[in-house]
């Protein structure tokens, strides 16, 4: 249950920030964004609007429904080479609102070499979308 938050909460951050990036050039990302966020007005980052948006997928647009699958299945991705160092640096911290993405940052140092490349290769990703 635990990491099905982490990557909820992982996703919703990913999706926001990435629409957030994508702004400025890319319109199908602003929109994607304005479509999230028309769509769940007002819900919490994480689980909450994790669900919002699955509620409300078949409303979003073909491309930002596509988007959202990719996005999943990045951080489902994410999950795996970064669980141990997670449930070994981050034991204590509470699921939501970034805490675990601030601990797994501010340990950044003490991570294992697996989930340091699966980081910067979801960043290389981000930066080339």
């Amino acid at each position: 249950m635990k990491t099905w938050i982490v990557i909820a909460a992982s996703l919703v951050f990913s999706l926001t920030a990435f629409a957030n990036h994508h702004e400025g050039g890319h319109g199908e990302m602003k929109e994607c964004r304005k479509q999230m966020m028309d769509l769940c007005k007002g819900k919490k980052r994480g689980p909450e609007m994790i669900q919002c948006m699955e509620e409300n997928k078949s409303k979003m647009s073909a491309e930002c429904q596509q988007k959202l699958d990719e996005k999943k299945e990045q951080m489902k991705n994410h999950a795996g080479p970064c669980k141990a160092d997670r449930e070994k640096l981050c034991a204590g911290i509470k699921p939501g609102e970034g805490r675990i993405r601030d601990c797994m940052k501010a340990k950044m140092a003490e991570l294992s070499p697996e989930c340091k490349a699966n980081i910067e290769k979801m960043k290389a990703d981000h930066a080339a979308e």
